[in-house]
C-alpha cells in the first residue's frame, strides 16, 4: 500500500471514530511521532501500530479504503491536519477538524492558497438592507483585484446570498457543509453547489462523513470550520441568537477579526450585529474602502458603495410609456434610499399606495428589485 493512502485511509478511520473529538486523533498521530513514527506517512508499522493498540480494526482500514475509493471516483479529495496542504489558519485552532473532506476541481493547494479567505454570515431572514450590503461587501472585495475567497455556509439568506456574489464578480468561494460531502443542506441549494464544485479555485468543505445525518448540533461544528478558515468574519445580519453570531463568537475565540454590520436598534434582524460592537467583540462595518484597506486590499470605489444604474436604463423594454415613467421614478428612488417599502415610497413621491404597490410587484417579478417579508425594497444591481 502506497505511503499517501495508508495516510488518508488511517485520518479517515480516526476521523470517523472521534470525528466530533479531533484533539483525540491528534494527540493519537503525536504520541505515534513521539515513539519515533513520523505521523501518518512513515510505512505500514504506523497502521500496524494503531491495530495493535486498539485504537483502529482491520474492519476499520477496510472501510476506510471503501470510503477512499468510492469518494475519490466522485472527485473528491482529503487534507488531513498534518498534510502540506490543509488550511494553515484553521490548523492554528484548537478545535481543528483531524481530516476534510474537499469537492472540487482545483488541487488543494490552489483552494486553500496563501491569499485573503473573508467568511461572510448571517441571518437566513435577510432584509434587503442586509442582501444590498452583503453584495457590496463582496463586491468591493472582489474589485481589489486580490482574488480573496469568500466563506460561508450555503444555508437560505446571507451564506447563498455570498456565494452567489462571489460567484458573478468572479471571486473564489468556499462552502462549507453541515452534513457529509456526498449530499447538501439545504436541498434547494444543490445547484449552487454543483457549480462551486465545478469552478475553479472553489470548493464544498465537510469534516463530516459521507451518511451523516443532520442535527442542529452539526451547526456547531460546521462553523468552527467557517471562522477557523479566515482571518477575518463578517456578520451582515443576526439576531442575539443563531448560527451567525455562534460564528463571530467563534472567530473572535480565535482570534480573528470580526466586523458586523451595524443596523437600526429596533429591529430584531441586527440586535446580534448591534451587540458585537456594543461588546467590542467586532468592529462596525461602516466604511468597506476601510475594511479592505484593514484587509490589505486596495478599493476601486473610494465611495465604499456601488454606482447605482441610471433608472431609465434598468427598466427593460416592454412596459407601456406610462408604466416606464412611473417604474424609472420607483427604481431611481429606491436607488437612493434603499430599505423603503411601499407606504414610504408613496408619501416621498405623493403617489396612491394601490398604484405603487403594484408597480413594485411587477419590478419584483422582472427582478429589477428585491423585497424582503417586510416589504423593504432594495435594488438588483449588477456591476460589470
Amino acid at each position: 500500500m502506497d505511503r499517501e493512502r495508508l495516510s488518508t485511509l488511517c485520518a479517515i478511520a480516526l476521523n470517523s471514530l472521534f470525528g466530533d473529538r479531533p484533539g483525540v486523533s491528534r494527540g493519537i498521530m503525536e504520541m505515534l511521532r513521539s515513539c519515533g513514527h513520523e505521523y501518518m506517512n512513515a510505512d505500514e508499522s504506523v497502521c500496524t501500530l494503531l491495530k495493535d493498540r486498539k485504537i483502529i480494526t482491520p474492519d476499520d482500514i477496510g472501510r476506510a479504503g471503501e470510503e477512499y475509493d468510492r469518494l475519490s471516483a466522485d472527485g473528491v479529495k482529503f487534507a488531513g491536519i498534518f498534510d502540506k496542504c490543509y488550511p494553515p489558519l484553521l490548523r492554528e485552532c484548537p478545535d481543528a477538524p483531524f481530516l476534510l473532506y474537499v469537492k472540487g476541481t482545483s488541487r488543494l493547494e490552489d483552494i486553500f492558497h496563501d491569499g485573503v479567505f473573508v467568511s461572510i454570515v448571517g441571518t437566513r431572514d435577510l432584509s434587503a438592507y442586509g442582501y444590498r450590503w452583503c453584495r457590496e461587501t463582496v463586491r468591493a472585495l472582489a474589485a481589489s483585484g486580490a482574488n480573496p475567497t469568500i466563506v460561508s455556509g450555503l444555508a437560505f439568506g446571507t451564506d447563498i446570498t455570498a456565494h452567489r456574489a462571489a460567484a458573478e464578480y468572479g471571486i473564489p468561494t468556499i462552502a462549507v457543509l453541515p452534513t457529509g460531502i456526498d449530499s447538501v443542506y439545504p436541498k434547494t441549494h444543490s445547484g449552487t453547489a454543483s457549480r462551486i464544485s465545478c469552478t475553479d479555485s472553489c470548493a464544498l468543505v465537510t469534516d463530516y462523513p459521507p451518511g451523516t445525518a443532520l442535527t442542529k448540533a452539526n451547526f456547531r461544528r460546521r462553523n468552527r470550520i467557517i471562522a477557523g478558515l479566515s482571518r477575518c468574519t463578517v456578520l451582515i445580519e443576526s439576531r442575539t441568537r443563531g448560527g451567525g453570531m455562534m460564528t463571530a463568537r467563534l472567530a473572535s475565540g480565535y482570534g480573528r477579526e470580526v466586523y458586523a454590520l451595524p443596523g437600526r436598534i429596533d429591529d430584531a434582524r441586527s440586535s446580534g450585529c448591534n451587540q458585537l460592537v456594543a461588546d467590542k467583540l467586532a468592529e462596525p462595518l461602516v466604511n468597506i474602502p476601510a475594511f479592505c484597506t484593514m484587509l490589505g486590499l486596495a478599493c476601486r470605489d473610494r465611495r465604499g458603495r456601488t454606482a447605482a444604474p441610471d433608472p431609465a436604463t434598468a427598466v427593460p423594454e416592454g412596459y407601456a410609456p406610462e408604466d416606464r415613467a412611473l417604474a424609472t421614478r420607483l427604481v431611481r428612488h429606491i436607488s437612493e434610499n434603499p430599505g423603503c417599502d411601499a407606504d414610504s415610497i408613496s408619501q416621498a413621491l405623493g403617489l396612491q399606495y394601490g398604484t405603487v404597490s403594484a408597480m413594485l410587484e411587477r419590478l419584483d417579478a422582472d427582478r429589477i428589485i428585491s423585497s424582503d417579508l417586510a416589504g423593504q425594497c432594495a435594488l438588483n444591481v449588477k456591476i460589470d
